[in-house]
């Protein structure tokens, strides 16, 4: 009432008030003097009402709780309306989550050089152990030690990170032809869904579903096999956000095609596998933004690169072949594994002779290498590739101007392997020096060498199978990421070619 006292009160703030005793009639600043305050302040305030937040200690512990008292009436039969609301687990959820973005933030900051020291160390032991004989026992023993505390360093990291890390989202089945996903964080659960819910409506579209949002929750309408796998790619992509990264269009058909079950494993097994791929970081890091693979043979192809000394990528267009290797090459330079970058494809004219052209050798070969610029570009800043490019730590060259080089401590890139000549493709494979890594890309159905001319690619896929040290990956038209139309082209091509 007008003078302070409750007059009426519900179950719920006496128990939040938790005084223990009756506390009707009693004056609020008796039971509650933290909301003695406001109540002054509204009967007094022009506006009829006052607000805030404070801290309540009852029962030895500590509450949280917004208050908004509102004055009814006039004179005498003013009155007030005060209401409680305990925001105490919000608070503590909006803390929680500051401290994990804090501690993604600094773990994210620690481990970033940590790769570069590996190498480092790796790149001294294997330059310089053959060299060293006096002191070559503390030279191997200082060396693992980096290499071992390094590793050591990864793992504490990797611990403090995971706390930044959300539950896991808990699937639920509501009845037969609904599948239930609840995401903890709300802001997460937005990202996914993307603005006007257009993610949700990819999904929906490729996979043959239908996906209601109900809070936090996801549901996921359709056959049990496209269910699942569309539930797969949901967790995957939230498993994505909560790593700190963004989803955009090219993800979820990434994660669409990394999510199908391929090999007959159930489809929470390949989503667990996908999680682990977001979550264990399968991401090339260049100065522009990080590259990850999008389906199961680029994921296998970048394994390789990274594994062999001698990698082959053989597939039609537009699977990301040479853009997958530039970018792997763009990463082991950043972090200092090469010294140099070499990248290089045979001046061959795709079926129509251009004639004489104008300018200097540069000038000449520069429209065969386009591609090439096109994928460095993607992954260096302009200026730094100009002046790496003046350096010489780049090189973007004809493979006619490979012959007679020893190509040490560099990643070499071949494209367009298909139009190298079986001598070509033998000069520039003994290229390979010192602490380098080589990659072949090709296409075996676009070869332009003159009729009757083999192919160095092919013969060197026959005669390379089974050596140490040297990878292959194949890719089909369900590889590739660039226009859905140009994986359609290529199967109708194939199937021509086969009747």
């Amino acid at each position: 009432d007008s003078d302070g006292h409750v007059t009426t009160i519900n179950r719920s703030a006496e128990t939040l008030l938790g005084t223990g005793g009756r506390l009707l009639g009693k004056p609020i600043a008796e039971i509650a003097p933290e909301v003695a305050g406001f109540v002054a302040e509204a009967l007094q305030n022009r506006q009829r009402q006052s607000s805030g937040q404070v801290a309540f200690t009852r029962a030895g512990q500590d509450r949280m709780v917004n208050i908004r008292a509102v004055r009814e009436g006039e004179g005498m039969g003013a009155g007030l309306v005060v209401t409680l609301d305990d925001i105490t687990d919000l608070v503590s959820a909006q803390r929680t989550a500051a401290w994990a973005d804090v501690a993604r933030r600094i773990a994210h900051e620690i481990k970033n050089p940590l790769t570069p020291i590996q190498l480092s160390a790796e790149r001294i032991k294997r330059r310089f152990g053959r060299v060293i004989v006096e002191g070559k026992d503390v030279f191997d023993q200082c060396t693992d030690t980096i290499v071992r505390q390094v590793e050591d360093i990864r793992r504490m990291v990797d611990e403090f990170s995971s706390f930044a890390r959300m539950p896991k989202p808990s699937l639920a089945h509501e009845d037969i032809v609904e599948t239930v996903l609840e995401f903890p964080d709300n802001r997460l659960l937005i990202d996914l869904c993307g603005e006007f819910d257009r993610n949700l409506a990819q999904i929906e579209h490729q996979m043959g579903v239908h996906i209601l949002r109900r809070g936090n929750r996801l549901a996921v309408i359709g056959d049990k096999t496209a269910r699942e796998q569309a539930a797969a790619v949901l967790r995957s992509l939230y498993a994505r956000l909560e790593s700190g990264r963004n989803v955009v269009a090219g993800d979820i058909d990434g994660a669409m095609r990394m999510g199908r079950p391929v090999s007959g494993r159930p489809a929470d097994a390949e989503s667990a596998e996908q999680i682990e791929l977001f979550s264990t970081g399968m991401e090339l890091r260049t100065r522009k933004k990080p590259i990850e693979p999008r389906t199961e043979a680029q994921k296998a192809y970048v394994a390789n690169l990274f594994q062999n000394e001698l990698g082959f990528g053989i597939g039609p267009a537009g699977t990301g072949k040479t853009y997958l290797a530039v970018a792997v090459g763009v990463t082991m330079f950043i972090s200092g594994a090469v010294e140099k970058i070499i990248l290089s494809r045979p001046a061959v004219e795709a079926g129509e002779r251009l004639g004489f052209l104008p300018g200097d050798a540069k000038e000449k070969v520069d429209p065969y290498m386009q591609p090439l610029y096109d994928a460095l570009n993607d992954f260096l800043p302009s200026k730094q590739v100009e002046k790496l490019m003046q350096e010489k730590r780049i090189e973007i060259a004809p493979l006619a101007f490979m012959r007679g080089r020893t190509l040490s401590n560099a990643f070499i890139v071949l494209d367009e392997a298909q139009n190298a000549t079986t001598m070509q493709m033998k000069m520039f494979l003994t290229r390979l020096g010192e602490g380098s890594r080589m990659v072949i890309t090709g296409d075996r159905t676009q070869v332009d060498l003159p009729r009757g001319t083999a192919s160095g690619l092919a013969d060197a896929e026959r005669i390379l199978k089974g050596v140490r040290g040297v990878s292959f990956n194949y890719f089909t038209s369900k590889d590739v990421v660039r226009h859905p139309l140009v994986g359609r082209i290529i199967e109708a091509y194939e199937a021509d070619e086969a009747t």
